[in-house]
């Protein structure tokens, strides 16, 4: 079995272990320093969460997706030596390191020790704000009770339940893989037990305890779901599409294997499904609960229903792929390799199998395996190094390697070609003006302001942030630059910092500009004024490592004009 240690990541994440942060209970140092995550703990704590801004900055420091699925499976097979035993963190100390969750110890679960105890409400004992030293106590809890105050997290979390319970942990599921280990561990059972003591009859009896467990726990923790959240109640959805051969359908995180699917869903929140045609197949439309034509659909669903995904035959495929994020030099906080990022604009689905994409070079060429479909509107990301790219971006999926070649800093051709050799998108950038200079001076991305644009243009692209945005929509795309006229974009990176940070904001005009940063207690720390802003894209150095300021958290405002904005930052 696995040992969690420094070695383990290194292994399996290719974690360098001088940059792994490895903590139990209550933050407790196995491995690096707590004290980024104290910082994060403290502004949990002193901050409300429901604010999208507050809960942005936490999902920011934290990969969601994994702690939900962590907590849904520890309340899920009710496990009741945790949460305030048995819980391990970890995060690479990397600016886009994200604190994630180790699953181990888990024999308190899945009524091996009580046959009766599926019924047990584990969501509320999860959320007990005032529970004993064991096993629940009020730190134990703090993170999950603060997270399911933002609407956002509250939604994406019921439905991941109802995802798991309608895939993985259906009693059919549940009790194929306990009669598949079963099977694997019984011819040694006897010769454990004469070795070591115990007997077969006990054994028997708690692999039973086991499968009555995954029969009975469904219907309990949707009830326990039901009541807790105050839902109204659930529904049956039966999901279909026109055509197997024409395309797929997305619920919420999960894509089913075959249709019809049926799965119970919780009333009161919103059901989202993602249409996926096929290549050589368009989506035309939803029928039965919604017969709207948005490949996207979000549905609140109020009784037992029926919805169907409607795609037809089109015979070719659209070539509306685009070359629309480039980052060709990464800069110390971002040692991920050079990359590029493809987005799909148009209304079907494209197969790149045999597609090529080469730099000046044509014998630097990468060509797209079997299984490399692109979806309308969704991104694909080829990186030079696949291990390294993944330690910087562990949350990025939708990514491709090895791609073999570098893109030179000095300025370099990207062309793809389809797999009759047509080209169907190229882009020659340079390092400097007309060509937007911060990705060499700064290390940030190209990217494209509009899919829309003549991309082989130099007007077409700007600057994005450092580390950019691989495998999602741009930061410095149309849709984030058509703020209103009182409002900023104002980020910073990294964050947390360590020594340096840079500010990055948005300013319609020229106009003159102030930066105040104050500290927790309201004192000015450092104060930028009488500088003019850029019409775009600002970059400011908000700290150096000579500034020397404490670790902690500070406000800084940016005002231009009648317009303010305040952000939270960190230093740890």
């Amino acid at each position: 079995r696995d040992k969690p240690n420094e070695h383990y990541f290194e292994s399996t994440h290719n974690i360098n272990p001088d940059d792994l942060i490895l903590l139990e209970g209550n933050g407790s140092v196995i491995h690096g320093s707590n004290e980024g995550y104290n910082s994060l703990l403290s502004f949990i704590e002193n901050s409300d969460l429901s604010v999208d801004e507050n809960y942005k900055h936490v999902a920011g420091e934290i990969d969601i997706s994994c702690f939900i699925d962590y907590q849904l499976t520890q309340i899920y097979i009710n496990n009741r030596d945790w949460p305030g035993n048995n819980i391990k963190y970890w995060r690479s100390n990397t600016p886009n390191g994200k604190w994630r969750w180790l699953l181990y110890d888990t024999d308190f679960g899945l009524g091996l020790y009580d046959s009766y105890n599926y019924n047990q409400n584990d969501i509320s004992f999860a959320t007990e704000q005032y529970g004993p030293d064991w096993p629940n106590p009020p730190w134990s809890t703090l993170l999950l009770r603060k997270l399911l105050s933002n609407t956002s997290f509250k939604n994406q979390f019921i439905n991941r339940m109802a995802d798991l319970m309608n895939t993985t942990f259906l009693p059919e599921e549940m009790n194929t893989k306990l009669d598949s280990v079963k099977a694997l561990v019984e011819p040694e059972i006897e010769t454990h037990f004469s070795k070591w003591g115990g007997d077969k009859n006990t054994w028997d009896t708690r692999v039973e305890n086991i499968r009555n467990f995954n029969i009975k726990r469904p219907g309990y923790v949707r009830n326990h779901f039901r009541n807790y959240f105050e839902l109204p109640g659930a529904s049956i959805v039966t999901l279909s599409v026109s055509d197997e051969e024409a395309g797929n359908v997305k619920v919420n995180t999960i894509t089913p294997g075959a249709y019809p699917f049926e799965g119970t869903y919780f009333e009161g929140v919103p059901v989202t499904f993602k249409a996926l045609p096929a290549p050589g197949y368009r989506f035309v439309r939803w029928e039965g609960a919604s017969e709207s034509t948005n490949k996207n659909l979000e549905v609140y669903f109020t009784r037992n229903s029926s919805i169907k995904a409607v795609f037809e035959y089109t015979g070719e495929q659209e070539n509306n792929i685009v070359i629309n994020e480039i980052n060709y030099r990464s800069g110390d906080d971002y040692e991920s390799g050079d990359w590029i990022e493809l987005y799909n604009n148009g209304n079907q689905t494209v197969d790149l199998l045999g597609w090529r994409l080469e730099d000046s070079n044509p014998e630097n060429a990468f060509v797209f395996p079997q299984g490399a479909l692109l979806y309308p509107g969704h991104y694909l990301v080829l990186c030079q190094d696949a291990d390294d790219f993944s330690v910087v971006y562990p949350g990025v999926e939708n990514f491709m390697g090895e791609m073999q070649f570098g893109l030179s800093s000095d300025g370099e051709s990207i062309s793809l070609y389809n797999l009759d050799g047509d080209l169907i998108d190229r882009v020659a950038y340079l390092p400097s003006a007309p060509w937007p200079s911060a990705p060499y001076n700064m290390a940030a991305t190209l990217e494209l302001i509009s899919a829309e644009t003549d991309n082989g243009e130099a007007s077409a692209w700007e600057a994005g942030s450092p580390g950019g945005t691989p495998g999602e929509k741009n930061s410095m795309s149309t849709a984030s630059r058509n703020y209103a006229a009182n409002d900023l974009s104002v980020t910073c990176v990294p964050s947390p910092f360590t020594e340096n940070a840079t500010l990055m904001f948005q300013s319609k005009a020229q106009k003159e500009y102030h930066i105040v940063v104050n500290d927790l207690q309201g004192l000015v720390v450092k104060r930028l004024q009488g500088r003019t802003s850029f019409a775009g894209n600002n970059y400011v150095d908000l700290f150096v490592s000579s500034d020397n300021i404490a670790k902690g958290m500070y406000v800084v405002s940016v005002i231009i004009g009648d317009n303010r904005q305040n952000i939270k930052i960190i230093k740890k």
